[in-house]
């Protein structure tokens, strides 16, 4: 399919009905100044520009009414139940006036046999996979219908239609529109610097990019290195000891976590050959629409990538002597390389393509357009899987890449961004290292910027991960590629164990981050005096167990799953208006790690003359300070930084008793927020 014959003809059928609309709300547009809007990298090219040379940019505009779509969620919710499609629990998926939802159960040692009861009308137990799918993908699609209509009205304000008429006589003039978004307030144009200039001064304009669609020199190298696995000799070098560090084996195997009732997302540049034998199980050759696999976007590449291909095997591949981490879950894949014009020009339409096929995890190892070399910031593509994860009830796992720094895309504060670790092939954690055994790249990258999110999150044994694919192509690959796919595989286990979770992207990846384990490398790291890792440089606060290198640790999905199941944690709705602070008491031991993340999601506006450094211009808007008070209510830890989604605290209490967890919101005139707490002690 063309992309963009099909982005233009869908934008001007839209258009066509743009008579009954009510105007556009533009409220959010405040009033920023023209030249605030634009992006300093789209600034530096119009500075060299002609005002009708033409340039690749990304139009962000003023958002949806989202009380408006809940509503209508709702309606077609109880459309649906009266039909017989889903139950009457789902219905109760999307209040917002939930206080908090702390579950109780029997504290049975099998965690499969949990027993929610019911809070404030919602029993989390009915909740089926059905139930929470259908919830999902209501609202997708009520919201996709919602930015194709407003999304066409605002072009169609900024070029009416009586402009485009004159744009048709004048070289070089006309609009040209490269993809208009289903699920965010975006259009990628392309527009000449007088226009650009022209629709900064609406109100209904937010900000502008530069739509880089390449990736940077290193990232293309790394990847077509890590494209063609090298070869092994048998099937002898298999290791599959992540699946025991991580737990992934044994949730799958003892609590039956096997990715059923789960759709997995998977984006990189070229499709998987599911012609494998891995994937022979979920083959249908007599009825292929029942397929468990299904090819969305190819990319136009005449060629299988083996690197798709063992990452998916990763996930949910399957032989007579290996199992993925979710074999029964189900595969959408989506290229976002386009071979036809050798550009990343379509990535975001085809991350919406997996978006309408119902996804609840994306896994992404892969490049992102916008990639600048050694350093990662935070821009256009961070900012749009933001919106993505914040809006759609999705996950998103980002391999961390190969090098040093972090590139740009990989900084979004709610995705989930993984980093590698090499675990020589064993369960000890004492061997694991961070580094890459291939290529001979210097090892995990991470970010070390004070004015950006953590990150990576958390990581996984993906240096050697890839050998789980020798039996089958007797190849394997390393690196943060394959780490990816490991967390990918973990939080589509939560979301198989407990349905309702598929709706909670933040309380996931708390619960993931609240359980990850320190290798020996890890705590070694943690007891060097390098403060600068662990204190926030312009307030002082200490952020213990949490660092630049490492995020949180390595994943665990039994510790994560324990999390939830012994009700270790709090969703709350819409905090932090009239309800500040927020006090939980829990019953700590003496002398074993205690671990406690808070978690959010939210959506960043970049602020012009700072898009290098990634700062964004409401970075301490929805920021929380996140507290442990101890059994004699003397303060003995905080987290606070503006710039992340998350807040941790760890340590080695010497006193049993009863703590104090506190979380209290540093911006009091904003609005609530959904905040999801989680903590763990081993």
């Amino acid at each position: 399919m063309d992309f963009k014959k099909y982005s233009a003809a869908m934008l001007a059928v839209v258009l066509l009905s743009l008579a009954l609309l009510a105007p556009v709300s533009a409220a959010n547009a405040e009033n920023t100044a023209p030249a605030d809007k634009i992006d300093s990298a789209l600034q530096e090219k119009l500075d060299s520009m002609s005002d009708l040379d033409t340039i690749d940019v990304s139009v962000w505009l003023c958002d949806i009414d989202y009380e408006e779509v809940e509503q209508e969620v709702t309606q077609r919710l109880e459309r649906k139940a009266e039909k017989g499609e889903i139950s009457g629990q789902a219905l109760l998926l999307p209040e917002d006036d939930l206080q908090t939802m702390k579950q109780q159960n029997s504290g049975n040692a099998q965690l499969a046999a949990v027993n929610f009861q019911p809070v404030n009308g919602l029993d989390i137990a009915a909740i089926s996979q059905e139930d929470a799918q259908g919830f999902i993908e209501t609202k997708r699609e009520v919201t996709s219908q919602e930015y194709a209509r407003q999304n066409a009205q605002v072009f169609e304000s900024l070029f009416p239609k009586e402009k485009q008429e004159w744009f048709r006589t004048v070289p070089q003039r006309q609009p040209e529109v490269i993809y208009s978004c289903k699920y965010a307030p975006n259009i990628m144009m392309t527009l000449t610097k007088g226009q650009i200039e022209e629709i900064a001064r609406s109100a209904d304009v937010e900000e502008i990019f530069y739509y880089n669609t390449q990736v940077s020199a290193e990232a293309l190298e790394m990847e077509e290195a890590m494209a063609a696995p090298q070869t092994v000799a048998a099937a002898s070098n298999i290791s599959l000891a992540y699946q025991t560090t991580t737990g992934v084996s044994n949730m799958r195997i003892y609590n039956h976590a096997d990715g059923t009732g789960i759709k997995i997302g998977q984006i990189e540049n070229s499709a998987p050959d599911f012609t494998k034998p891995a994937f022979d199980h979920m083959r249908d050759n007599a009825n292929p629409e029942n397929n468990k696999f299904k090819v969305v976007f190819d990319g136009n590449y005449t060629r299988n990538w083996d690197h798709s291909t063992c990452v998916a095997a990763l996930m949910v591949g399957k032989s007579d002597d290996f199992s993925a981490i979710v074999p029964n879950a189900s595969l959408y894949f989506a290229a976002n390389y386009d071979g036809k014009t050798g550009t990343y020009k379509y990535w975001k339409q085809s991350m919406e393509r997996l978006v309408d096929e119902g996804v609840n995890v994306i896994n992404a190892s892969t490049a992102l357009p916008g990639r600048r070399e050694d350093k990662g910031v935070y821009d256009d593509s961070a900012k749009w899987l933001d919106h993505l994860i914040y809006s759609h009830n999705v996950s998103v796992c980002i391999s961390a890449g190969n090098y040093y720094r972090i590139s740009e895309g990989c900084m979004s504060y709610n995705a989930i961004l993984v980093g590698n670790i090499n675990d020589n092939h064993t369960i000890d954690l004492s061997d694991d290292k961070r580094d890459i055994v291939k290529l001979n790249y210097q090892e995990s990258a991470y970010s070390d910027s004070n004015t950006a999110a953590y990150k990576p999150d958390i990581m996984a044994p993906g240096a050697t991960a890839g050998s789980c694919y020798s039996p089958m192509t007797n190849s394997y690959g390393g690196g943060t590629s394959f780490s990816a796919p490991i967390v990918t595989g973990a939080v589509a286990q939560l979301c198989g164990m407990y349905s309702y979770f598929k709706t909670k992207p933040a309380l996931l990846k708390a619960a993931l981050l609240a359980g990850a384990i320190k290798t020996q490398e890890m705590e070694a790291y943690d007891s060097d005096a390098d403060l600068t890792n662990n204190v926030d440089s312009m307030t002082g606060s200490w952020r213990p167990g949490l660092c630049h290198k490492n995020g949180a640790g390595m994943v665990n999905v039994i510790n994560a799953a324990a999390v939830l199941y012994d009700s270790c944690y709090l969703y709350f709705p819409n905090f932090g208006g009239t309800n500040n602070p927020l006090t939980q008491e829990i019953e700590v031991e003496a002398g074993s790690r205690l671990q406690i993340c808070l978690s959010w999601l939210k959506k960043n506006t970049v602020t012009s003359g700072s898009h290098e450094t990634g700062e964004v211009e409401d970075a301490g808007k929805d920021t929380f300070i996140l507290e442990l008070l101890g059994p004699d209510g003397e303060l003995l830890y905080n987290s606070w930084y503006r710039y992340d989604t998350k807040e941790y605290i760890a340590f080695e209490p010497e006193i049993p008793g009863t703590y104090t967890i506190r979380v209290r919101k540093t911006n009091l005139l904003s609005t609530g927020t959904d905040i999801a707490l989680c903590w763990y002690q081993r």
